[in-house]
């Protein structure tokens, strides 16, 4: 199999999908995870796994991936590394500063056609309290979102369609997709699986396994929403300290003014 290049910088990681499948891999697993913090920032995550099958039938599956542009356009790649089970898993990550970044971030995964649509964060900070949402939808209705025009071209067809026919499979028996976000706070509602509130660090994940076998297929896809809140009690006590000495300097200037000194003024008259 020839090395490609994917034009779009991070479904270069994509071709690690389509050569596992064309080469018959039983399973391959893509997940996409962010961590979102309190002020806005943190990292996207998005990694792939492929089984020991396609490792048996191609040991150079890493060296098939292109990566010059992935680290070009600032993603930090780890070295391709086995698994416990014989497979190979890929990672690569990029941070960012604000939800706008993130934002650009999770759009460079996705597209118009998918597999991620409309996929959008928002967080509303106001005092001691922090609200994350999220927005949008997966949506496979073909194999093609994984590749772009050029890869399409390239291997003559869409990716491993005919692998699955011949070996008789769906999508979703042959590929696993996922996507994790974790938010400061608690969740006030989620149509993804959120896992226990992290007492320590006051954030929760929640997780979206797309149903390739159902709702992700077609138009408008399998929804990802959510909406969770931070409520500070620390902050909130630190905001009312500081409410309170913004209103008890003026409040003391007047006191001393029109109380203390007319007080002195004449206890030191009726000494006189």
């Amino acid at each position: 199999m020839a090395r490609l290049l994917l034009p779009r910088p991070v479904r270069a990681v994509t071709l690690l999908v389509i050569a596992a499948l064309a080469l018959g891999a039983c399973r391959v697993e893509a997940d996409v995870s962010v961590v979102v913090d309190r002020d806005g920032a943190g990292t996207v995550i998005v990694t792939i796994i492929t089984d020991a099958e396609v490792v048996r039938e191609q040991p150079d599956l890493a060296g098939l991936l292109r990566t010059d542009d992935l680290v070009a356009a600032g993603w930090e790649l780890e070295p391709p590394t086995p698994t416990t089970e014989g497979g190979l898993r890929l990672v690569i990550r990029r941070d960012f500063d604000t939800i706008e970044e993130a934002n650009a971030l999770l759009a460079q995964l996705g597209g118009g056609e998918g597999p991620f649509v409309g996929v959008g964060l928002t967080q509303d900070r106001s005092r001691s309290r922090v609200a994350t949402g999220l927005t949008g939808a997966v949506l496979v209705p073909t194999t093609g979102v994984f590749a772009d025009a050029e890869v399409i071209a390239a291997l003559g067809a869409l990716p491993y369609v005919s692998t699955l026919t011949q070996r008789g499979l769906a999508l979703d028996q042959a590929f696993g997709l996922t996507f994790s976000l974790t938010v400061p706070g608690e969740v006030i509602e989620t149509d993804g699986t959120a896992d226990p509130a992290d007492a320590e660090s006051g954030t929760t994940t929640i997780r979206w396994a797309a149903a390739l076998g159902g709702a992700a297929l077609a138009a408008p896809g399998q929804p990802l929403t959510l909406q969770a809140v931070l409520d500070d009690p620390g902050a909130r006590q630190a905001q009312r300290v500081r409410d309170f000495t913004v209103w008890a300097l003026p409040a003391w200037i007047v006191f001393f003014a029109f109380v203390v000194v007319p007080v002195v003024y004449l206890r030191r008259r009726r000494l006189r």
